[in-house]
């Protein structure tokens, strides 16, 4: 895997250029936020009989939006990554899948929590575990939320701790963006976004190559049983079997050269 500041100094030169595009979309992502408190503060003076109601609305439409808005800095940050066009549509396009993006926010905010209910520890590790279904889904569209997830899992088996520890580098970005108000989050976001998806690219190219590795190792582990089972019968021998062989095929594990 690029360790961490490599991928980090990556993903400052990637953002070099987009400032026109990816200004905008921090500003909607960090101040949507407050532009709801503030409708839903003046809807409670001018409908009083229903303002109980308008923090639960606001509540639940803030929720769909990031949802969306997540996938929809991912979308963004993924086409600068891999070389493509990439502008400020990119973020809006997202929106076609709001169903779907909500409801992945929810199975995987309903697990989390689940797993909150044993200790902060186990809610926290889950939150990692699940942390690359954004991301998946941003560059798969199709694929299922139940696949999106177990192919998370997959992923970050291993990984979890290497990105917690990303994450705790921009502990200072997310302070200053507090006490500024947001302003810092100007940069801060998209470049908080923009590592994670290098991240994500980093330990998806692994994840292939070790999908791809187990899948040769199968086919090649079948077509020595079958030679092994063609050589009893031709030896009339039925209960012969190579032990040496045997051991070698289960004892075998995928290892990845960092």
């Amino acid at each position: 895997m690029i360790n961490r500041v490599e991928l980090k100094k990556k993903a400052k030169f990637m953002l070099k250029g987009n400032a026109r595009n990816y200004v905008p979309i921090a500003i909607i992502f960090i101040y949507t936020s407050a532009l709801l408190s503030f409708s839903e503060k003046n809807l409670g003076i001018l409908f009083r009989h229903y303002r109980d109601i308008f923090p639960v609305i606001s509540s639940i439409v803030l929720w769909v939006l990031q949802s969306v808005f997540v996938v929809g800095i991912i979308s963004f940050c993924l086409n600068i990554a891999c070389g493509r066009n990439s502008e400020i549509t990119d973020f809006f396009d997202q929106f076609e899948h709001t169903g779907k993006l909500f409801l992945l926010s929810l199975v995987k905010n309903f697990f989390i929590c689940l797993w909150g209910l044993l200790l902060i520890v186990p809610g926290f590790i889950a939150y990692y575990r699940y942390s690359m279904a954004e991301y998946i889904i941003a560059e798969n569209p199709d694929i299922s939320i139940s696949d999106a997830i177990k192919q998370s899992k997959e992923m970050m088996n291993g990984k979890k701790g290497k990105l917690f520890i990303l994450d705790l580098t921009f502990l200072g970005w997310t302070i200053l963006t507090a006490v500024t108000g947001g302003l810092a989050g100007l940069y801060a976001i998209p470049y908080i976004f923009m590592s994670r998806t290098l991240f994500y690219l980093d330990i998806k190219q692994e994840y292939m190559e070790e999908q791809a590795f187990r899948k040769a190792w199968n086919e090649k582990k079948q077509q020595t049983e079958g030679v092994n089972k063609e050589n009893d019968c031709n030896d009339g021998n039925s209960d012969f079997t190579d032990e040496r062989r045997k051991r070698e095929m289960e004892n075998h594990t995928w290892s990845h050269n960092n």
